[in-house]
């Protein structure tokens, strides 16, 4: 997935590896877009990110994907997680 300063989003062939996955970094798109429409989600990139993958790993788990999906979606977590202020990582659980 490559992200552009215009905010556009292009996906690779990797999201496409089942529809459900494809629906969960669909899924993980949408909540940036919710993060940019609202003043609830504030904080680095890094937090946006970390708080974006929690929201998709739930997603992912309910519409069933697999536990190899899920693990992939949420591996990414770790990187931006390990980025966080001390106050950011209170506000998160890891």
């Amino acid at each position: 997935m490559t992200h552009r300063s215009d905010s556009s989003v292009t996906i690779g062939p990797g999201a496409f590896r089942s529809s459900k996955f494809l629906d969960s970094v669909l899924f993980h798109e949408s909540v940036h877009v919710e993060q940019n429409e609202t003043w609830y989600y504030f904080g680095s990139t890094n937090l946006r990110e970390v708080q974006a993958y929690d929201a998709t790993r739930a997603f992912s788990i309910s519409i069933g994907a697999s536990p190899e999906e899920v693990s992939l979606l949420y591996s990414a977590r770790a990187d931006y997680y390990n980025q966080l202020s001390a106050a950011e990582r209170w506000r998160v659980r890891q």
